[in-house]
Parts: C-alpha cells; sequence; structure tokens
C-alpha cells in the first residue's frame, strides 16, 4: 500500500527564508519561511505526474508507530485488509 509521497525514502522539499524588509519589535529584520512544492529526487515527474518509484521510508515509519502506538495498529489493520497486486 503506498500510503503517499510524504513517507517515501525519495520524499525532497526545500525552503527558503524571505523577508520584505519590515522589521520586527526587536528592529532587526522579519523573516519567514517559504517551502516550495515537493519534489521526487529521482526527477521522474514525467514518466507519470505525482508519482515516483515509492520506496517506504522505513525509519520514518517505525518513529511513527513509536510515538502512536493507537495509529500503528490502525495501520497494520489496514495493511492486512490490502489486496497485493
Amino acid at each position: 500500500m503506498n500510503p503517499g509521497c510524504w513517507i517515501c525514502i525519495h520524499y525532497e522539499q526545500k525552503s527558503r527564508i524571505i523577508t520584505d524588509g519590515t522589521k520586527n519589535v526587536s528592529g532587526n529584520l522579519a523573516k519567514c519561511r517559504v517551502w516550495n512544492k515537493h519534489r521526487c529526487k529521482l526527477k521522474q515527474e514525467h514518466l507519470y505526474p505525482n508519482h515516483c518509484n515509492f520506496e517506504e521510508n522505513l525509519a520514518l515509519r517505525a518513529e511513527l508507530d513509536r510515538r502512536y502506538p493507537d495509529l500503528a495498529k490502525a495501520h497494520k489493520r489496514a495493511e492486512a485488509f490490502c489486496i497485493p497486486e
């Protein structure tokens, strides 16, 4: 089951810090972080838009399962009902 690009090992999203020249209360330039659209590191969107050769990020999945055990149980239950292709 492909849970989405955010948990793919090839997921990549970059940010940049911008300012419009205004100053905050401390007198420094006010800055904010702007995120670009996420991309696949494999650069293969031309093959099929918004998809890639999905490989699950197992370290991230293990961390999420450890932090949210109730969601881990629901995920395992959903995986059991998923029909393999």
